[in-house]
């Protein structure tokens, strides 16, 4: 039955039989199979690709009820049912998990932000959850964000494109104010914690606060957060990510210049960057996160002019380990890369008319050679 009735709905959408797809009051009807699906089966493909194409007959049916009336009261009920469906299917890994992304702009923004007139939560589990809901919240406007733009670009008809770009600016405010009552609800989670809450649920709080603060641009912040988890609970879920949001934190941290202090010092991010990448590489060897650290720091002690850092990081890895290799093969590329644009750099201010104040081709030179004997 369950498959026939999946089979069944591109047949009445195609008739414009939507009533037959979206009326939970009808026996034996998409609506009706999905509100009553046992837990075995309530994530099998059969009830993915049923949820879509319930979403997407809500979504005709809302806009054949808007040709005729705009005020409909049907209409916003629809939209908002059809975006549960869709947002439902986002959440679980899957062929229908891509579909769904992509069918979520149809639904325009979210009404409201995770929490708005909601009391505030009473204990951890009530404040880790709400915080959750925000982080959706906040993910799915970033979809609209991300996707209207192309959707622009591909549509010609003028009030459309305005109705996009007031969604689109709505999705911002959204995102914004979605990402910031995240941290509130994560942070009173964390004030809410006792030594019995339980070590796992905690620390993904933890973890996702550390995420909104590297998206705030609270680098110090997102890196200290980071670098307790992926040391301290290495073994937890969302370790592995801390410890790559505190490499990112910190190579920030690194790049960012003091109009007021150009020659400020970076030895303490630069030494943190190296000691997160090391650990990264050290404690999951074989994670795509080692994968992305080893590529991470190489480069950025090459460009650096770090040369001694960079072979004292090679000669600590073991010769039979298997990120030997590949440490060495990004090395050379690194050393090689930086010489040609070293020696791109010399060349041109030697066939320069007028010398570039501030660059000395003698030490340039000398820079060059040394680039030459590492490799």
């Amino acid at each position: 039955r369950i498959k026939v009735t999946e089979l069944a709905i591109p047949s009445w959408i195609d008739q414009k039989l939507y009533l037959e797809v979206v009326d939970k009051n009808k026996e034996k009807r998409p609506m009706q199979l999905i509100d009553s699906a046992r837990p075995a089966e309530d994530k099998t493909e059969e009830f993915m690709s049923m949820r879509l194409g319930v979403a997407k007959a809500m979504k005709l049916y809302a806009d054949e009820l808007k040709a005729k009336d705009p005020k409909d009261p049907n209409i916003r009920k629809l939209m908002q049912d059809g975006r549960k469906l869709v947002q439902y299917v986002t959440k679980f890994p899957g062929e229908y998990k891509e579909q769904a992304q992509k069918l979520l702009p149809d639904f325009g923004p979210v009404d409201a932000v995770a929490g708005g007139d909601k009391p505030d939560p009473k204990d951890f589990a009530e404040a880790r959850k709400a915080g959750k809901e925000a982080v959706d919240a906040m993910q799915e406007a970033n979809t609209l964000i991300k996707d209207l733009p192309e959707r622009m670009k591909a549509t010609k008809d003028a009030a459309e494109r305005a109705e996009m770009q007031k969604q689109i600016a709505q999705a911002q405010k959204q995102s914004a104010e979605a990402k910031d009552e995240a941290v509130r609800l994560f942070k009173m989670a964390i004030a809410f914690s006792t030594p019995e809450t339980d070590v796992g649920e905690l620390n993904l709080v933890r973890y996702l606060l550390c995420y909104l603060a590297y998206a705030n641009a609270n680098y110090y912040e997102a890196a200290v957060l980071g670098d307790f988890i992926a040391r301290r609970y290495p073994d937890s879920q969302g370790a592995r990510q801390c410890g790559k949001i505190t490499m990112a934190s910190y190579i920030k941290l690194y790049s960012e210049k003091d109009p007021k202090n150009p020659d400020e010092n970076k030895e303490f991010e630069a030494k943190q960057i190296i000691a997160i990448c090391k650990y990264i590489s050290e404690k999951w060897p074989e994670s795509p996160e080692a994968a992305e650290a080893t590529n991470t720091l190489i480069p950025f002690m090459i460009k650096e002019k770090r040369l001694d850092d960079a072979q004292a990081y090679l000669d600590q890895i073991p010769k039979d380990a298997p990120s030997r290799g590949p440490a060495e093969l990004k090395i050379g590329q690194s050393l090689w890369a930086a010489f040609l644009e070293g020696s791109r750099e010399l060349r041109d201010y030697e066939n320069a008319e007028i010398k570039a104040e501030g660059f000395d081709p003698v030490k340039k030179k000398a820079e060059l050679e040394a680039l030459k004997n590492k490799a």
